[in-house]
């Protein structure tokens, strides 16, 4: 005789329980209620990541695409105000070690400036020359 998945579904669960009794019905229900709380907690926290994601997108300010190089001898405050990790104070601080000190005399002479290490360095490179002119800018 043919029966239906639904049938033979009830008679599994009539099984369980002449085998369990109603304690066990009791350790099934509680694990469904655990398995239907976690799936909720897990599609939560999904919902709940996407949207934070998507607002740490949009506050995330984009970094400015820069072009050319600075000669960071003859550079005034605005132009240097334009190179990554160097605010108006810095520039100061560059312009005045400049004033006191004399032109640099290599690249790596910008460290001996208060606030510039090794790691603003390392991203000032590749748009500071010693010589020629400034041709950086914002794109």
């Amino acid at each position: 005789m043919f029966r239906s998945n639904r049938n033979i579904t009830n008679i599994k669960y009539l099984k369980f329980y002449e085998k369990e009794g109603r304690r066990g019905f009791m350790k099934l229900s509680k694990l469904l209620t655990l398995v239907l709380a976690l799936s909720f907690f897990c599609a939560f926290c999904m919902v709940v990541s996407s949207s934070a994601a998507e607002k740490a997108a949009k506050a995330a300010p984009e970094k400015p695409v820069l072009s050319g190089k600075i000669n960071i001898n003859t550079a005034n405050t605005e132009q240097l105000e334009i190179l990554p990790r160097i605010g108006t104070k810095t520039a100061q601080s560059i312009i005045e070690y400049r004033t006191q000190n004399g032109p640099f005399k290599k690249i790596e002479d910008i460290t001996n400036v208060k606030g510039i290490g090794e790691k603003t360095l390392e991203e000032l490179k590749g748009y500071i020359i010693l010589e020629g002119n400034t041709t950086l800018k914002k794109e």
